[in-house]
């Protein structure tokens, strides 16, 4: 059940701020993710099986904080406009549109606290493994890439709904 056509004013203004906001943090952090998991992983791998464990170590921890501003601050940004347009979004939204987008943010969020990040801590503190890429690879794809391109769709969903309503 939708939420009653707001009325026009401030809140519906801002409920179609929030979802523009959303939107192009979603899209952002779909490329930016898709980049990570589908290029930086593997050549990280491959990278790492032809250098010293002292050289891996040094360029993973040159690079680490240069995934904060790229990928992580962004994902993270789009966190609170999903949660706002589950309580507050604008009448042609479907709940159940926002509900999938936070339910797979929720499962990208829990695997990478849960998996990715104790992996990728033990490659930047202990060295190369290829057996820790391997696992690295395997669950991103599944727990936060799959995820995220179907949040993306969603995303393109609404973007069809609003498309639709200035037609």
């Amino acid at each position: 059940m939708g939420l009653p056509e707001q009325r026009p004013g401030v809140g519906r203004r801002v409920a179609a701020v929030v979802l523009v906001v959303y939107l192009a943090l979603l899209f952002y952090a779909l490329g930016a993710g898709l980049l990570e998991s589908l290029l930086n992983y593997p050549m990280w791998r491959d990278m790492g099986a032809g250098m010293s464990n002292a050289d891996f170590t040094a360029t993973r921890r040159d690079h680490l904080g240069l995934i904060f501003p790229l990928l992580v601050i962004p994902v993270a940004l789009r966190f609170p406009p999903t949660v706002f347009l589950l309580v507050r979004r604008p009448a042609f939204v479907p709940r159940w549109a926002v509900l999938v987008a936070f339910a797979c943010q929720v499962v990208g969020w829990l695997s990478s606290f849960a998996i990715q990040i104790p992996i990728q801590t033990a490659l930047t503190d202990h060295g190369y493994s290829d057996a820790l890429f391997a696992r690295l690879i395997v669950t991103d794809f599944w727990l936060r890439v799959l995820p995220s391109v179907l949040e993306a769709a969603v995303g393109v969903f609404l973007l069809w709904r609003v498309a639709a309503r200035l037609a």
